[in-house]
């Protein structure tokens, strides 16, 4: 469903539109999605992303401003030379319902690659990369993607996922030793102190807590490993073993399992069944999970 709201002069602009739940907004995403199928770094995907915004807003132009013209392509720079050399001949406009870009004034916005860390954060970056040129320890290992990254954010140093061995065993210093409790915020702060430019980097809190959450699942692996720990090396020592079972309630001793003391005796009663095997009629151990 689509909206138009009444121009308020206020606004600077004469209409609104809203197309959220329409096939347009389905129609956007799947070229964007198409776009970045292949591999694109991140200066090419900020340059496609910015073609793309550019094509979508001259076409917007023309379906909601009035008198805006149709030129057929969208090399605007060409209409902005055009317009200019027209009116210093003749004193018209060529297109009255057309704005040049020089026209405009510049304002602090930012588009495509966009900061995303708090002046907190970006202040202590600062202060940690200038610590390193004083101590003549900073010489970042950088590639052409994640230098423009830096260029377009103006930050020294890029905020990269936690991707790194020594990252890892960063993470979890911090987590074991110097946090009670995780706290993302808290520990983007604290990782800026251990930062160098070749093996570590500073972080988001987002991208902590998206690490967070795969630590935390192989810390559950690493603990339910441990307890079981007993458990497996008392079965591979049960299978090792070439010594005959004699079960404690009387039956005769079976075939094909082995056994040495009696603890291995009691673990083969609790967690081991008997099934009769046809071809070679002898009984097999059969061990549940």
């Amino acid at each position: 469903m689509e909206a138009f709201l009444e121009w308020d002069p206020s606004h600077g602009i004469p209409l609104l539109r809203c197309c959220q739940g329409t096939n347009l907004v389905e129609c956007v995403h799947r070229q964007y999605n198409t776009t970045f199928r292949h591999k694109a770094g991140i200066e090419m995907g900020d340059a496609q992303i910015s073609e793309r915004r550019h094509r979508r807003n001259l076409d917007m132009a023309q379906q909601v401003y009035r008198d805006f013209p149709k030129v057929g392509h969208y090399d605007t720079w060409k209409i902005d030379v055009l317009q200019k050399l027209v009116g210093q001949n003749t004193g018209k406009l060529l297109y009255p319902g057309w704005t040049c870009v020089s026209d405009c004034l510049e304002t602090d916005e930012s588009f495509v690659t966009v900061l995303l860390h708090t002046s907190d954060l970006h202040d202590k970056l600062l202060n940690r990369v200038q610590q390193l040129q004083e101590a003549d320890d900073y010489n970042p290992k950088l590639s052409r993607d994640v230098k423009f990254s830096c260029n377009s954010c103006g930050v020294p140093l890029p905020f990269l996922p936690v991707m790194r061995r020594v990252e890892y065993r960063l993470f979890s210093q911090l987590m074991l030793n110097d946090l009670q409790k995780f706290d993302e915020n808290r520990m983007s702060h604290l990782w800026i102190a251990h930062v160098n430019g070749q093996g570590i980097f500073p972080k988001l809190p987002v991208q902590l807590k998206k690490y967070h959450q795969h630590w935390e699942r192989n810390r559950r692996i690493q603990d339910a490993m441990e307890r079981a720990k007993s458990e497996i090396e008392l079965m591979n020592s049960y299978l090792a073993k070439k010594v005959p079972i004699e079960f404690k309630d009387g039956s005769n001793t079976v075939e094909g399992a082995f056994a040495e003391t009696d603890e291995e005796v009691e673990f083969g009663e609790r967690v081991g069944t008997l099934q009769k095997s046809r071809p070679q009629r002898t009984y097999d151990i059969w061990f549940k999970p």
